[in-house]
Parts: C-alpha cells; structure tokens; sequence
C-alpha cells in the first residue's frame, strides 16, 4: 500500500511485513538475510545467488559460442568479465569516495572469469531510479536490452565483456523517442522462425533452464555508436560532477556508444524529480579528462591482475579494490587466493572446464 515519507519508510514497512510474514524479530530477519546460506527463508536460492560470497557469474557459455574462430584459438591470458568491473578500476584513482570492494575470480584454462560479487544487504529501492527514468525515456523500456559481446585490447591485455547499453536513438529508428527495440515473441513452440531467425545451436545451459538454443537471423543490426546510456544523477558540478561524467564517458567508450543521455534532479523539491535532461557525446565527456593516462592506468591494473594471477596455480582468487576517502588517495589491488568466507566454487569451476 502507499504510504507518506518515502524510500525510508517503503523500507521500513518491508521489515515489518516480512517480520509479521515470517514470525521473526527484526534482529532474527537481518541474521537470516546476512546468513544466507542457511537462512532457511523462502527463495534462499536466489538470495543466495544474488548476494552470497559466490556472486552472480556472466553466461560465458554463450560468449564461447559466439566467438570467431580465431578468438577461439586465442584465448589464454585473456580477461572474462562484467564491464562494470572495468569501469570500477578505471576510475578508481579519481575517486573521491572510500572503496572497499571484493570480486570473485576464477583461473582457468590461461584465463581469468571475473564473477559479480554479492551486494551488502541494505535498505535499496528494487526498482531503481535508473529504471523508472528509462520508462519515461524509452520506448518497450521494459524490454532486455541488445548485448553486444565486445573485446578490448589494452597494451596486449585482452578483455572480453558483455555491454547492454541501454537504448537506441532515434536517429538510427524511425522513431521520435528511444527505444530498445521492439520485442519479438516467441511462437507457441518457443521457436522464432517467425522473425526470420534460423535456429543455430543448442547446447546446456546453467540455471533453471536445462538448455539454450541460440537463434540467428542475417539482418543489419544497430551499430554502438547508435546506442546510448541513460543515467540519472542529482548534478554533475564540481569536483563530484566531473567524477561522474568520468565513469558515464568509460561505461560509453568500453562499448563504442555515441553519447550518455543525463537526468538531473537538483532543485527539485523532492530531490528525486527530474528538472532537466542533457545528451552528451563520448566526447564532450572525455572533453576535461586526461583519457591517456586513465587507459594507460586501467592498462597496468589489468596486467598486474594478469601476472599475479598466471604466476599461480589454476582455481578461486579474490581481488579487493582499495582506496581511502578523498581525491587523490592511493588505490591498493590486493589478491588473495579462494573466496571470501570459503565459499563453494564447484559449480562455476564446472562450468568453465566444460566450455574447453
């Protein structure tokens, strides 16, 4: 039900509701959530997966099968991983904020998969500022944005991630707003001949499903530049603002996107409505920054991972990204063999020996 006072209070009555739901105190629901593993609590599994020591790992499987030929036959010593963990080490020595982040990692085969660690339960809005901006912006907002399986090549690192930018312009559709495509359903036999699409490969998949077919269709798709981010922020002045500009113009550039579309709320009275919208090029943002020396820093970040890791036998290591609070401070890559906690690695290390 609605009620008066915000994000706090929304909180507030999902405590008292799971408490009342689940005939525990306040203090026995936080132990349960932080637990996890043997919470006991209705859909475990996904808690689990979305915030145990295991973290959340990207559909490797499926990059494998979409990889030329000659990528295929290259691959020891390259990176595997979510682009926003670039994006984490890139701009972390212009950080202005305290970081204290642990990834999970995993060394196989010459390669190094980098999972998504799981959050710190905290009070959050589920559906996300971000989210709700881009109903407002973009057309079938609610539909899976396009993934655009990219490699990134940095002074002979090779790193490959999956992007999911998150709208298309209008000058690429003929359209009057951004979209993500119009969504093309599924026959009632799950097949998509329909949309011209060839069916091309099934194999096993992990998760719910027992199996993933992939679906291919020989039609021009959008280009990146023709993509664009769409972030929202309360401003972007000073210091903090040209911070934020950083991260939006990296995000932008790992992918090739034409621009970032920016909502900001200040001088709302909320705080939280959105007073005005800016589109930015990838170069008006990389207009006040030094992008040689943040490449040439993400570089031997990326390399010293690299080497620290291949120096070692095969298996689960965790990176932590260290720095103190204010501009200028020193960032610390400390990594440590297994996970955090002992948590158990026999599934994904499963995983990635089947795809060799």
């Amino acid at each position: 039900p609605d009620r008066p006072g915000g994000l706090q209070a929304s909180c507030a009555w999902a405590e008292e509701f799971c408490c009342a739901s689940l005939g525990m105190t306040l203090e026995e629901l936080w132990a349960a959530l932080e637990s996890l593993q043997d919470s006991g609590l209705p859909g475990a599994d996904a808690l689990q997966q979305n915030f145990g020591c295991e973290g959340r790992w990207s559909f490797f499987e499926l990059w494998m099968r979409l990889f030329p030929s000659d990528i295929r036959d290259s691959l020891p010593g390259s990176i595997w991983c979510p682009r926003f963990w670039i994006v984490d080490l890139g701009c972390a020595p212009w950080s202005p904020y305290d970081i204290d982040k642990a990834y999970p990692m995993v060394f196989k085969h010459g390669c190094l998969f980098v999972g998504q660690p799981g959050e710190v339960m905290k009070p959050v809005d589920a559906m996300r500022q971000g989210y709700q901006l881009e109903a407002a912006l973009v057309e079938y907002f609610w539909h899976e944005e396009d993934h655009l399986l990219t490699q990134l090549r940095l002074n002979g690192t090779r790193v490959f991630y999956s992007a999911a930018p998150d709208a298309v312009e209008p000058a690429y559709l003929p359209r009057q707003a951004m979209c993500q495509g119009e969504p093309l359903e599924a026959a009632e036999d799950g097949g998509y001949e329909h949309g011209d699409y060839l069916l091309s490969d099934t194999f096993a998949s992990p998760g719910r499903s027992a199996t993933c077919s992939l679906w291919q269709a020989e039609w021009a798709a959008p280009e990146p530049p023709h993509f664009v981010e769409v972030k929202k922020t309360t401003h972007l002045n000073g210091k903090p603002g040209n911070f934020k500009k950083l991260k939006f113009w990296l995000q932008a550039a790992l992918v090739g996107c034409g621009g970032v579309v920016v909502a900001t709320t200040e001088g709302s009275p909320d705080q939280e409505s959105v007073t005005n919208v800016q589109r930015f090029s990838v170069d008006d943002l990389a207009y006040s920054l030094d992008t040689a020396r943040i490449w040439t820093t993400l570089s031997a970040m990326l390399r010293h991972v690299v080497e620290k890791v291949s120096a070692g036998p095969e298996g689960t290591w965790t990176l932590r990204l260290l720095k103190s609070h204010g501009f200028g401070a020193s960032v610390r890559l400390e990594l440590q063999r297994g996970w955090q906690g002992g948590a158990e690695s026999a599934e994904i290390e499963a995983r990635l020996d089947a795809m060799f």
